[in-house]
């Protein structure tokens, strides 16, 4: 069964309750998430952003979205978070996937793209791509140059501030 790393905070309804009354609440999630359809693995209290992260297993992601929606009706949490986590044994069959669909023709890959380096003649003979520099950088070049040589660019002329004329007075 797919895996779920859900995280979420208490409400402060919840986190008085919990300060006048301390209780495990493992089994209660455990079976609120069994009511749903799945098996809750690991429940734990944190700090930070997050209250709770629990670990769980569920059939399928609308299992585990119907856990939270559940959890969230009661009131006791919010800002709840659930996503779907993969072993790496398993991720690296989806990675397989992955490495068998192909790209669009004619797009380089990313890294190719970043070293100025896109394939496009023959397999193994990488050519360098069209590095012509654009007009806006070859005007900021060219303020950059005035600039250094200590000439300054022409002042623009100030406009003096607009009061407002409106007939109502204060």
């Amino acid at each position: 069964m797919p895996t779920f790393i859900t995280t979420g905070r208490l409400t402060q309804d919840a986190v008085k309750g919990l300060a006048a009354k301390p209780e495990d609440r493992s089994e209660a999630v455990g079976k609120l998430i069994a009511a749903a359809g799945g098996k809750l693995l690991h429940y734990y209290v944190t700090t930070g952003d997050t209250d709770f992260l629990l670990i769980s297993e569920a059939p399928g992601a609308d299992v585990a979205v119907a856990a939270c929606m559940a959890a969230a009706a009661s009131g006791a949490v919010s800002d709840v978070r659930t996503v779907q986590a993969w072993s790496s044994a398993e991720f690296k069959a989806v990675a397989a996937k992955a490495g068998r669909s192909s790209r669009p023709t004619g797009r380089p890959a990313r890294a190719e793209r970043r070293s100025g380096l896109a394939v496009t003649g023959p397999p193994g003979r990488p050519q360098p791509r069209d590095r012509r520099p654009s007009r806006l950088w070859k005007s900021g070049m060219a303020m950059a140059d005035s600039l250094a040589k200590g000439r300054l660019p022409p002042a623009r002329p100030v406009s003096p501030p607009v009061r407002n004329r409106s007939p109502v007075r204060r």
